[in-house]
């Protein structure tokens, strides 16, 4: 497939919602380990 070609039809709806599943998932991680690290550094503690 040429860079000039676009992909579609059914193989790239279902690789897009892959990657979008999995750019929300990565995200999501990233905050929670984001808000973990910031408590630690805080000393924030129970």
């Amino acid at each position: 497939m040429s860079a000039a070609q676009s992909w579609s039809g059914q193989a790239h709806d279902a690789a897009t919602t892959v990657f979008r599943r999995a750019t929300i998932t990565t995200s999501d991680f990233a905050h929670y380990t984001e808000t973990v690290a910031t408590a630690l550094k805080k000393g924030n503690g129970r």
